[in-house]
């Protein structure tokens, strides 16, 4: 099976297509746990091994669907990854033409288009959204779209360095030095995010390309995770736990034991 979409658990070792310069090895795993107060899981996540793509997103809206956008804007993104010339659902005229990064970014924006659109067109969908964080491997470098509170991270050299800024109102918060970042995990705002897709039918994607050297592991997650782990805790687990099945497992594991408030998805890709 070439592809992983939304399943409990997914692994995958692959060499990036030669199309790309310089293809380093790539494994890649991704686990999804409901969590244990939610009775279901509105996140989704995607392992596509000959795009080099990987990403995950995390509904929003609860009864207004919020695991439909989420699987929506996962679906947009592969199929236009896939093939940029694809046929455009109606009302969505913008088609990718830049390879690379912008058109890993104008996928983004056209699963915000289509979940914009769905929510407005179907009233049991109104106010449905949701975050996104995606990335393309791009030879020795890695290309990361994002809009929401979902995180990247690259783990190099044994450090964990956060690559995402958070669309969220405790975030600007911090930035702004009104509250810790300390404070902001148990800030009763921490789940009030500042921008989505499918929330209007334009969106701003932030966008950047990392250096990914061997060794690197870029982690990309939900705030199911990140929201209950602090950063010490995730490069801990990477620390000891060299196998990305048994480091996936160790983090949704512990994210649970803390209580579980939310679904927990973690995506790793570990470049050779």
């Amino acid at each position: 099976m070439s592809e992983t979409l939304a399943t409990p658990s997914s692994q995958r070792t692959l060499a990036v297509p030669t199309v790309r310069y310089h293809a380093p090895r790539v494994e890649a795993f991704g686990l999804s746990h409901p969590g244990r107060v939610r009775t279901t899981n509105e996140d989704a996540y995607a392992i596509v091994p000959e795009l080099g793509f990987f990403g995950l997103a995390d509904g929003v809206g609860g009864e207004a669907a919020g695991e439909v956008a989420s699987r929506l804007a996962i679906d947009t993104v592969r199929k236009t990854l896939a093939d940029p010339d694809a046929t455009l659902p109606v009302g969505i005229t913008k088609r990718p033409s830049s390879p690379g990064l912008p058109l890993l970014v104008d996928a983004v924006e056209r699963a915000n288009a289509l979940v914009w659109a769905t929510a407005y067109s179907d009233r049991s969908k109104r106010g449905m959204g949701t975050t996104f964080t995606g990335a393309l491997v791009l030879g020795d470098r890695i290309g990361i779209a994002h809009v929401g509170d979902s995180r990247a991270y690259r783990f190099h050299r044994r450090r964990l360095e956060q690559i995402t800024d958070d669309h969220s109102l405790v975030a600007v918060h911090v930035r702004a030095g009104l509250i810790s970042p300390e404070d902001a995990a148990t800030s009763p705002h921490a789940h009030v995010i500042t921008r989505a897709l499918g929330s209007e039918d334009h969106v701003e994607v932030d966008s950047c390309c990392v250096a990914a050297e061997p060794g690197d592991t870029f982690v990309l997650c939900s705030d199911g995770l990140h929201g209950v782990l602090h950063d010490g805790a995730i490069s801990t687990v990477l620390l000891v736990e060299p196998d990305l099945t048994r480091a996936a497992a160790r983090l949704v594991e512990q994210a649970n034991d803390a209580g579980g408030p939310d679904n927990i998805t973690i995506v790793l890709i570990r470049f050779g």
